[in-house]
C-alpha cells in the first residue's frame, strides 16, 4: 500500500506564504551555534523524499505560479474548479474528487506527495486521509499571509516521530495516530 504525505515549509506563526504568494522567507538563517540534528538514525533528506513519491497533487495557486515544472518525470494532480483538458503528465480535478481518486491510487500502491496549502490539503485533511506531515519551520514570524491549516470540522490527532535541525531550519515529522 503507497502513502499520502505532506513536506511544506511554513513560518514560526504558521503561514507558507505572504498574502501575494511571495514565500523568500524559506531559506532560514540558523544561529552561530546552532549545529545540524536529527533525533532518527536516518536525517530527513528532500532529495529522498522526491524520489519515493510518484504522484504530486497540487493546488491551483501553486501550478498557476509553475510549480508543476519542478517535476517533469511526475505525474501530477491540479486541484481546480477550473475545467481543463490534461496537459501531458498534468491532469486537472476538481477538489470534490480528489480525495476519493487519491485514496484509490494509494490502494493501488503510489506514493503521493501532497503540495500546496490549505485550500488544496482542507479536503485531505476532513477525511483524515494524510498518512505523514512533514513541516519545516523557519525562524520568522510574518504576521500576516496564506495560513497552512484552515478550520476543520474535527481535531487530527498526531504522533510525532522525529525532529531534524537542518540550517535555520526545524522539521518535525508527524504520522496520524
Amino acid at each position: 500500500m503507497g502513502k499520502i504525505a505532506l513536506s511544506i515549509v511554513q513560518s514560526v506563526d504558521g503561514y507558507i506564504a505572504d498574502l501575494d504568494d511571495q514565500f523568500d522567507f524559506i531559506e532560514g538563517v540558523a544561529g552561530p551555534n546552532l549545529t545540524d540534528v536529527s533525533t532518527s538514525d536516518s536525517p530527513y533528506s528532500l532529495e529522498a523524499f522526491f524520489e519515493a513519491y510518484d504522484i504530486i497533487v497540487m493546488g491551483h495557486q501553486s501550478y498557476k505560479i509553475g510549480f508543476a515544472t519542478d517535476f517533469p518525470s511526475k505525474t501530477i494532480y491540479v486541484v481546480t474548479n477550473e475545467k481543463r483538458p490534461n496537459e501531458g503528465n498534468i491532469h486537472f480535478v476538481k477538489p470534490g474528487q480528489i480525495v476519493k481518486l487519491m485514496l484509490a491510487k494509494k490502494k493501488q500502491g503510489h506514493h503521493i506527495y501532497l503540495y500546496g496549502g490549505g485550500i488544496m490539503l482542507k479536503p485531505f485533511m476532513a477525511a483524515n486521509a494524510i498518512d505523514e506531515y512533514i513541516i519545516g519551520t523557519v525562524p520568522i514570524i510574518m504576521g500576516k499571509g496564506k495560513p497552512l491549516f484552515y478550520e476543520l470540522d474535527e481535531s487530527i490527532p498526531l504522533q510525532l516521530d522525529q525532529v531534524d535541525v537542518m540550517g535555520g531550519l526545524t522539521i518535525h515529522i508527524y504520522h496520524r495516530r
